[in-house]
């Protein structure tokens, strides 16, 4: 994330380098050539994410039928994004889902299973996670 906010600040930079370039006669009898300025491509900050509120949601996959998912689970999930730690919980239904505010939506994974799940459970519980956008 930073290094996307580094290139960010680059890209502002050199445009206004060529702002000033591009728009300065000068004064010494040279005339100097005024090219169109191009708006930049996107707004300062753009394809940086925004932390806001977002809705985490966690829906079971790992049994023979949707049916079976919607059962739920007993277990307290917990899983990282990054450094945030969502805790989703127990559900008695196929999904569950958390609000988690101050958050980007970064670095989650597309599943979350024993391998990758916070705790010591060894159950065989597969989910899907999915980042909604602020609310």
């Amino acid at each position: 994330m930073k290094r996307n906010l580094a290139i960010v600040v680059i890209v502002v930079v050199l445009a206004i380098a060529i702002l000033i370039f591009t728009t300065t006669k000068s004064t010494q009898g040279v005339p100097v050539v005024e090219a169109p300025i191009a708006p930049l491509a996107a707004p300062l900050g753009a394809g940086v994410p925004t932390k806001c509120t977002r809705k985490v949601t966690a829906t079971r996959i790992d049994r023979e039928t949707e049916e079976l998912n919607n059962e739920g689970w007993g277990m307290d999930l917990r899983f990282k994004c990054d450094d945030t730690l969502v805790h989703i919980g127990s559900s008695t239904g196929g999904q569950g889902y958390k609000d988690v505010a101050d958050f980007d939506g970064e670095g989650c994974p597309d599943e979350v299973n024993k391998s990758n799940w916070e705790g010591a459970y060894t159950y065989p519980d597969k989910f899907d996670i999915s980042v909604g956008d602020c609310i």
